[in-house]
């Protein structure tokens, strides 16, 4: 105890002789740790979700057919969906813990479930990858095929598929076994969150003082289950598979674990494990977001009308899903050929240059998705009154003049968004070539990063502009 003690003190004695930034990051921690230590968390949160989540539910089967009117097409798509984005950069995968299918299958788990252990070619590293990105495209595949945002009922559907594969990978298993390895969304989430300026880690002096035998944040102790994402908290190093539930805080007995402050490059600039397979999810993710601008444009839905007479590209399904496939095989193909112009020049191996590089470009891809999905929030925010007027049986018409922002506004906002994650993506190349200079890489090795990601930027300023067809 006399040693956890002296350490709060450095810590304390530290945060007063730095600046206003660190004594504000502190006193963040502080407040940030203590309310997921509490007992109301995260209660606090599920049960107003779970609540909003069935009135959803009752509105896509039950309500009114028109999705401009229909609460549950209007609050998942042109509120939930922007908002779910704006929380990926702060608070990282929090969602997951408000998540209502979640709730529901921590109650299962808890009276009902088999709770076998996961299955283990589940987490094999290469396996792991090919399964994110193939919930990361059926994602943006489904959403477009099926014109989930014109349809209440299909909206409905969605949200029941999901919800079913949380049950029944909660009455099967224990822990979180689908928002870890199957969620497609969660897979989605977990990629960008690691550019979140939040992150909850453990003070490994605190563990190391306490002599903490027992790994309580993944055991549990004392019925507080520990970590259900299949985390070791004590040595967690990423966002990707932490939902700020808590668990862990409440599990550990000596207080290790907080809620910090952190620039969003963090994670990825300290990265320096090889990890090939989930690299490339970051680069892959420059093409999805890509691609759900691309169908927006009028010029997508015009090189739609002309092939829906074509044999070969009659299907939608196979359009759109041609058009992903192409788009992330696109921006992989270009980042390979930035790779190995890199490694011709510095001499290092391929591999490891994809390894290193893959995540510098995550900020771009997240800032790029927030932009193209706040636009479409702020162009139909007219539509929440009639949704919510729909619920109960009355008609409004909507007020097609009582948008966030006037278009000029929206323009500069835009673009400075994706100009942040441009920012953000070229400070990483160079930290990265920084590092690399130290062992002799010549400094212009980093070029064909750097005119990649200009490239990157100047198509997501073609593609993502306010002028989209509207979600709904």
């Amino acid at each position: 105890m006399t040693q956890l003690l002296q350490i709060q003190d450095e810590e304390t004695s530290r945060a007063g002789q730095e600046g206003w930034s660190a004594r504000l990051a502190s006193a963040f921690s502080r407040q940030g740790t203590r309310l997921l230590q509490s007992r109301w968390w995260p209660g606090i949160i599920q049960v107003p979700t779970l609540l909003v989540f069935l009135v959803i539910f009752y509105a896509a089967f039950f309500g009114p057919a028109d999705p401009r009117r229909n609460f549950a097409t209007v609050m998942s798509w042109i509120v939930w969906w922007p908002l779910l984005a704006v929380t990926y950069f702060v608070f990282g995968r929090i969602w997951c813990a408000a998540c209502p299918m979640i709730t529901i299958g921590d109650f299962l788990q808890k009276h009902f479930s088999f709770r076998w252990k996961a299955p283990n070619f589940l987490k094999k590293r290469y396996l792991g990858a090919v399964v994110l990105l193939l919930a990361i495209l059926y994602q943006a595949w489904v959403e477009e095929v099926t014109g989930a945002s014109y349809s209440p009922m299909v909206t409905g559907l969605i949200l029941l598929s999901f919800t079913a594969g949380a049950v029944i990978s909660d009455l099967l298993f224990e822990r979180h076994v689908w928002c870890r390895y199957l969620c497609p969304l969660g897979a989605w989430i977990g990629v960008f969150s690691m550019s979140a300026i939040m992150e909850v880690r453990a003070d490994r002096r605190v563990c190391e003082s306490a002599k903490c035998k027992g790994i309580y944040c993944y055991t549990g102790r004392d019925g507080q289950r520990g970590c259900a994402w299949i985390n070791t908290p004590r040595t967690m190093a990423t966002n990707r598979y932490c939902s700020m539930c808590g668990d862990c805080f409440k599990a550990c007995p000596h207080g290790s674990l907080s809620l910090r402050l952190r620039p969003p490059t963090k994670e990825v600039e300290l990265h320096r494990k090889e990890n090939f397979e989930d690299a490339l999810s970051g680069v892959a993710a420059i093409g999805v977001v890509a691609f759900q601008g691309l169908v927006m444009l009028d010029f997508w839905h015009f090189v739609r009308s002309e092939l829906k007479d074509t044999a070969l590209f009659g299907s939608s399904p196979l359009v759109y899903g041609t058009a992903i496939v192409s788009m992330v095989l696109a921006s992989l193909g270009l980042f390979f050929l930035a790779a190995l112009v890199h490694s011709r020049i510095s001499g290092e191996p391929i591999r490891q240059n994809l390894s290193l590089f893959g995540f510098a470009f995550l900020p771009l891809a997240l800032m790029s998705h927030i932009s193209h999905n706040l636009g479409m929030m702020t162009h139909q925010t007219h539509l929440i009154l009639p949704s919510l007027a729909g619920l109960f049986g009355y008609q409004v018409e909507p007020d097609h003049l009582s948008t966030l922002l006037s278009p000029t506004t929206w323009h500069i906002l835009h673009a400075g968004i994706i100009l942040v994650g441009a920012a953000m993506t070229l400070w990483l190349i160079r930290r990265i070539c920084r590092v690399k200079q130290e062992g002799g890489c010549p400094r212009y090795a980093s070029l064909p990063y750097v005119g990649l990601a200009v490239g990157y930027t100047i198509v997501f300023f073609l593609i993502l502009h306010p002028e989209m067809l509207l979600r709904v």
